[in-house]
């Protein structure tokens, strides 16, 4: 009995397994057939569709309505990349150069239709092609590889020249030709992957008409079938021969699109038309381009482009000069000068010999500007509505006001926003008539940056100011007698407070990290106990104190000399004890721990170097405090 079972259950296991056999090779056998279905619709889709013979193909019967359609995509995005190359490429030779391939290609259906090609359809599908492949090839590849060969010579891994990035007009051409060279947004993108796949399908057009058309007859055939072209093609050949050359032409009018295929006199005429319209459209581009040779660059930016139909010119650096343009600052005419170029593209923005600045609300539209300058101008009104702010100026790093009068000697509300750009690293304020600080500045501007408010009307070190905690600080040149303990108790690493009336630094401070302190040019002539540890942290490696011209390296320079045994100051258990030290064994850890060499100007902000680039040359400088 037990054998008996385990024999059936044996034959039932056997069963079920090979009828799991079988339906696995059924699904096996059913996968694989709709695989082969799916493969051979999808062969027959392109035959239909993208052979040479088929519905968009080269030979196909609907060739033209193909192509037409074609070439309005393509010119439509030709002509928006001539006009943006005309906005951003300041060579014009170049620009030349790919307005004439787009006018070419515009005329060329008008041309290949003309009596020249009349007899010959294949050459006439062929000329087309090769004159819209051309322009692709250039639109996809040509401009690009053009620029970037213009700069191998300048790519120098060893020796590149540095200098060159000082350069505004160099750079911002650099620049400006990047953004057509790369990728700059989505529609650049679709734009070139349309011009990519338009030079793939121009190279295989021509090599179908290559690869199948004998010398001795036009191939060009329909989908409908060859037999029925060919024979089209022979009666009129012989129907065109019997025309004498005395017969009107009326006889012969639309005789060159006869053999396009197109069975009807109103489609071969709605054909010539649009050929006419594509020609008509590249004479307006080629005025357009003339157009815009023509014109004047804006004064005030750099690169010098040409834009044309009426596109605003891309402006890398924008240098508004109220005394070269004639303006006295008003709002008013700030406005109508931004409104002449894309603020959009402008990445340095200097205001230069303003009289009476007002600024408008639309400086909130310079969304990638990066450096911004106001020089020898006078700031009358800029209010909240037009303030620096992360939210409209995200790039923004860096800030100079050099030789400016702001209104009450206070910081006007433009550069108060709460929003203030959080990547903005140095702020120059130089040759101004700023007094005071606001109160909750420490609340806007970002921790960790540089400040230089120099040569100003500063009683005091503001703590606001202080509080805002910069990385680098320097208040040099200003009126100020007293510092407070705070400006040394922070993250300050770099304190200059030389050319100030200062004569003597706090005796009280909690021990800090000071990596410099620039006294230069000041009264004082000791140094408290709390100095001596940032100046132990950095012997050896430079010194620390910057004291030239001040009282103490007047007096250590007498030391040395033999002419004086100590300093003026008597040594005070609150004095220093590395620093007031004048015994001659102390001298060479003097020398190392004070820099008392000459300074090399009066501010670490380098006016000077503005005043030879931007100033007037007649020594006037209107906006400066000392107006």
């Amino acid at each position: 009995m037990r054998r008996k079972t385990h024999t059936k259950s044996s034959k039932a296991v056997r069963g079920r397994n090979s009828v799991d056999a079988e339906d696995t090779s059924h699904s096996v056998i059913e996968a694989s057939t709709r695989t082969t279905r799916a493969i051979w619709f999808l062969s027959v889709v392109y035959h239909r569709l993208g052979s040479h013979l088929g519905v968009l193909g080269v030979k196909g019967k609907y060739f033209h309505v193909v192509l037409i359609c074609r070439e309005l995509v393509e010119v439509a995005l030709q002509t928006a990349q001539a006009i943006r190359m005309s906005k951003y490429l300041p060579r014009l030779l170049l620009n030349r150069f790919y307005v004439s391939l787009l006018v070419v290609n515009c005329c060329s259906s008008v041309f290949v239709y003309s009596q020249w090609f009349w007899r010959d359809e294949a050459r006439r599908r062929l000329v087309a092609i090769v004159c819209d492949c051309v322009l692709n090839l250039m639109t996809t590849i040509g401009v690009s590889l053009i620029i970037v060969l213009s700069y191998v010579d300048e790519y120098d891994t060893n020796n590149f020249d540095w200098r060159l990035l000082e350069d505004d007009e160099w750079v911002s051409q650099v620049l400006n030709e990047a953004r057509v060279v790369m990728v700059m947004s989505w529609f650049d993108l679709i734009t070139r992957a349309i011009f990519t796949l338009g030079l793939v399908a121009t190279t295989t057009d021509m090599k179908a008409l290559v690869r199948y058309a004998p010398a001795r007859l036009n191939q060009v055939v329909n989908a409908v079938g060859p037999n029925i072209i060919l024979t089209r093609n022979f009666v009129q050949r012989k129907t065109e021969a019997k025309i004498s050359p005395g017969t009107p032409s009326k006889a012969r009018t639309h005789s060159e699109y006869k053999g396009t295929g197109l069975n009807t006199r109103c489609s071969r005429l709605v054909l010539q038309g649009v050929h006419y319209a594509f020609a008509a459209w590249g004479v307006v581009i080629f005025a357009l381009h003339v157009h815009a040779a023509m014109q004047t660059p804006l004064y005030e930016c750099t690169p010098k482009v040409y834009p044309m139909a009426g596109a605003l010119p891309s402006c890398y650096t924008v240098s508004f000069d109220c005394d070269g343009m004639g303006f006295s600052g008003s709002r008013g005419e700030v406005k109508l000068g931004w409104d002449r170029f894309d603020r959009s593209t402008a990445v340095k923005l200097r205001i230069l010999h303003c009289r009476s600045l007002e600024v408008p609300d639309i400086f909130q539209d310079f969304g990638i500007l990066q450096e911004f300058v106001i020089y020898n101008s006078t700031i009358v009104d800029w209010g909240d509505a037009a303030a620096i702010t992360n939210t409209h100026h995200p790039q923004l790093r860096q800030m100079t006001v050099a030789r400016v009068n702001m209104t009450g000697g206070t910081l006007p509300l433009g550069f108060q926003s709460i929003d203030f750009p959080v990547n903005m690293i140095q702020m120059n304020f130089c040759e101004t008539n700023l007094e005071t600080l606001p109160d909750d500045l420490d609340a806007k501007w970002p921790a960790g940056s540089v400040v230089c408010l120099e040569n100003s009307n500063l009683a005091t070190v503001p703590l606001p100011l202080i509080r805002s905690q910069p990385y680098y600080l320097s208040v040099a040149g200003n009126p100020i007698t007293e510092l407070p303990p705070e400006l040394f108790e922070g993250n300050i690493g770099y304190i200059f407070v030389g050319n100030t009336q200062v004569n003597e630094l706090p005796g009280s401070v909690i021990p800090t990290t000071i990596a410099t302190l620039d006294v230069t040019n000041t009264n004082i002539s000791f140094f408290p106990s709390w100095i001596d540890a940032p100046v132990e942290a950095f012997l050896g490696q430079y010194p620390m104190l910057v004291a030239g011209g001040s009282a103490y390296c007047s007096d250590l320079e007498q030391i040395t000399t033999g002419t004086s045994s100590e300093f003026r100051s008597s040594f005070q258990p609150e004095h220093s004890a590395l620093l007031m030290n004048a015994s001659q064994t102390n001298w060479e850890m003097l020398v190392q721990a004070v820099d008392c060499s000459p300074p090399l100007s009066s501010a670490q902000f380098s006016l000077a170097s503005f005043d030879a680039t931007y100033g007037l040359g007649d020594g006037n400088t209107g906006g400066s405090k000392s107006t």
